[in-house]
């Protein structure tokens, strides 16, 4: 067997990063319903779309892969620490989700929000992001006020 083969994903998904022409005015359904519309192999299909402002560039014009892939990852993250927020029923407002360049994607609890419960609910956090393939932290939030003294 090829071991390149065995180490690939079993299932490959499209995802998509737009931006409009200035003018433009569209929704995420109606591009969704638009690609639906013309492509026909479901595989091929994106499974999101995310507008963006503008388009991630390198200094010679190239779209900057590393920071989509980032967005795609924060994406990702989000939705996890969404799941786990819904579950937990936590009165706490949800966490933070940032990119940050050195810590990779950075999950901020408030920590005064939560109390003595704030170590098992950001011990929860690590264990489900943990599995990802992506560097995260879970971290206290610390709010500017509190920054300055």
């Amino acid at each position: 067997m090829d071991r390149r083969a065995s180490c690939r994903p079993r299932r490959w998904t499209i995802d998509v990063f737009a931006t409009l022409r200035p003018g433009a005015n569209t929704t995420v359904d109606e591009l969704m319903s638009y690609v639906a519309n013309r492509v026909d192999e479901a595989p091929a299909k994106p499974k999101w779309i995310t507008l963006i402002a503008k388009m991630p560039m390198t200094n010679v014009g190239k779209i900057y892969k590393p920071e989509l892939r980032m967005m795609a990852a924060q994406a990702v993250v989000t939705a996890r620490v969404n799941e786990v927020w819904a579950e937990s029923k936590e009165a706490a407002p949800c966490p933070r989700v940032r990119i940050d360049a050195q810590k990779g994607i950075e999950v901020l609890l408030d920590e005064p929000a939560l109390g003595d419960r704030a170590a098992q609910v950001r011990e929860r956090l690590r264990q489900v992001l943990a599995p990802l393939p992506i560097k995260t932290t879970v971290t206290f939030d610390v709010p500017a006020e509190r920054n300055a003294s």
